[in-house]
């Protein structure tokens, strides 16, 4: 059927478009732009790190959908699943560094909040390494687009899951942080690309 192979070009297509719609207005004109210390230059570099984020877990989606279909071996289908995760959980804690510390202490609350979001992408991958470990070794019966749809999924999650952290934080934030996050609506612009894969 072509109905795996398509759930897997939408969820990268979305992806893809993700990063597109995210950078809009956003901190890519750098003449201008404000100060990293400001609240304003805060809300931005949440932005900029998120939107990173977002686009190299969309590259190695696609890096993945593209070196696995012309994979028949298992064991060697699930050693590419096994160094997605870990490169998508190298750059998950890239961003969350990085984040928490544009952040710093004047701006604890908020930032404890994404600290915790951090944990609980953390968690999110420790799941998607578990899966992947649960694949079989040999015989699958499963096609490489089932189990790279399984995969997105988490990404997915995990984008998810970092909305609502950022979304939380904005409200823990100082007053002029807040507004600067509301001021930068795409920093918490995150689509749910799984939901619209599994239409």
């Amino acid at each position: 059927s072509g109905a795996g192979p398509l759930r897997v070009r939408v969820a990268i297509a979305a992806l893809v478009l993700l990063a597109a719609c995210s950078g809009d207005g956003g901190p890519d004109d750098e003449e201008g732009a404000p100060a990293p210390s400001t609240p304003s230059g805060l809300a931005v570099g949440l932005c900029d790190a998120t939107v990173a984020w977002r686009e190299d877990l969309g590259e190695l989606v696609e890096e993945l959908s593209q070196a696995g279909v012309a994979v028949e071996d298992v064991g060697v289908r699930k050693d590419l699943f096994r160094g997605f995760v870990a490169d998508a959980e190298s750059r998950t804690d890239t961003m969350v560094d990085e984040v928490l510390g544009l952040l710093g202490p004047d701006e604890g609350t908020a930032t404890q909040r994404l600290a915790v979001g951090g944990d609980e992408l953390a968690e999110d991958w420790a799941y998607a390494r578990e899966m992947v470990e649960d694949f079989p070794d040999r015989e699958d019966a499963e096609p490489f687009v089932s189990r790279g749809t399984q995969l997105t999924n988490e990404v997915e999650r995990t984008g998810a899951r970092w909305k609502t952290a950022l979304n939380e934080a904005a409200v823990l934030a100082s007053p002029e942080l807040r507004k600067a996050l509301v001021d930068e609506p795409s920093c918490t612009v995150i689509p749910r690309t799984a939901d619209t894969a599994q239409e």
